[in-house]
């Protein structure tokens, strides 16, 4: 008797396992298929959603080297759904059509909150190799330039606002913090 009572709570614990492991594998797709918009940075503890667009924009724009991770959540600045991160700032323009995502210009924001202005630079002399911005004056070469084609050009990285000042420079580990600060419009140092 006792041997038939073992051997059926092991045919009950086998089916139980049996029972929760195809329960699993049906739950869990469906619980990953959930989180799909959603993108969790354990070394900054906050999330980027799809409640407004800000994850699938990350996505496509090489987001963990352009913006790196969030430092907020999504939440309204004046108004309007934006998102920090630790090389800039997403915006959700709602109100205009298709409610484009757009970064922030948060270099060029900080600039102006210190007061710096930035001359217009020289507008001839340029260089073979540079590339020459009317908007600023200001060029743009290597390695910078190969940096700038290849990590958004002007929509995400825009124009130079001061010429490169390379021996300043070359006290910075990330090399592409100095172009997306440098671009922004704010004082690498």
């Amino acid at each position: 008797m006792k041997e038939r009572s073992a051997a059926r709570r092991l045919q009950v614990g086998i089916l139980v396992l049996i029972a929760g492991t195809l329960l699993g594998w049906w739950i869990i797709p469906h619980y990953l298929g959930a989180q799909a918009d959603v993108h969790y940075h354990q070394e900054t503890g906050h999330y980027i959603t799809n409640d407004f667009g800000f994850l699938a924009y990350w996505r496509q724009h090489n987001g963990e080297q352009s913006l790196g991770a969030p430092v907020t959540g999504a939440f309204l600045e004046n108004g309007m759904p934006v998102q920090y991160f630790q090389y800039g700032r997403l915006e959700a323009h709602t109100k205009l059509e298709g409610a484009p995502i757009m970064l922030g210009r948060v270099g060029a924001e900080y600039a102006e909150a210190l007061w710096v202005q930035f001359a217009h630079g020289r507008t001839t002399d340029v260089q073979p190799g540079e590339q020459f911005f009317a908007e600023t004056g200001h060029t743009l070469a290597e390695p910078f330039l190969s940096y700038w084609h290849n990590n958004g050009a002007l929509t995400t990285l825009g124009v130079p606002h001061q010429r490169a000042a390379l021996g300043e420079y070359r006290r910075r580990s990330d090399p592409s913090a100095v172009l997306r600060t440098w671009a922004c419009g704010a004082s690498p140092d």
